[in-house]
């Protein structure tokens, strides 16, 4: 309950952004280990994202975006800390390649922070409650206005040395779909 307490702030904290003229939008991932690259090797688990993408921030075939996220990861095999949640922020960069009126593809990329609710994962130390949150992708833009999309993404998490332990965390399959309205 007081995850959902968290995430109901933050969004009561953007909900202002929401008047000026942008594309707002949700999104829904599921990730998962694949290829024997999860590290840890078993992790499994989902992310709710909040997107603000507001007009002005959008240049020919590029647009940034913010993202406000929240995310439930879990491993298995071990006594304790088997479970950790994630509040992110982060700034996102799509780059729209090939433009098209029904299906356009995209490359995305972000590096944001990261609060954790735990600086265990597993057996992996990561040395700090709050961490880098990395993201690389690829996905489809659907229709007109780009509203419905979907994307393939890995997702890193880590304190990039900045702690005396740095074991962090990865998803190297994220499938996301998400609407902008």
């Amino acid at each position: 309950m007081k995850h959902i307490k968290k995430l109901g702030l933050t969004i009561l904290c953007i909900l202002p952004m929401y008047s000026m003229a942008a594309q707002n939008g949700l999104a829904v991932s599921y990730g998962t280990h694949a290829f024997g690259l999860g590290d840890p090797d078993d992790v499994d688990g989902f992310n709710v994202a909040y997107t603000l993408q507001p007009d002005s921030w959008t240049w020919g075939n590029f647009a940034a975006l913010m993202n406000f996220s929240y995310g439930h990861w879990m491993t298995s095999g071990f006594n304790s800390n088997e479970s950790i949640n994630t509040y992110g922020i982060a700034p996102m960069l799509r780059w729209y390649f090939l433009q098209s009126p029904n299906m356009t593809p995209f490359l995305q990329g972000s590096v944001g922070g990261a609060y954790m609710s735990n600086t265990y994962f597993g057996n992996r130390n990561l040395g700090s409650s709050v961490l880098f949150q990395d993201q690389l992708g690829a996905g489809l833009a659907f229709g007109a206005n780009k509203n419905v999309y979907t994307t393939l993404q890995f997702l890193h998490y880590s304190n990039a040395n900045l702690s005396s332990s740095n074991a962090g965390f990865t998803v190297p399959l994220l499938l996301t779909i998400g609407y902008q309205f």
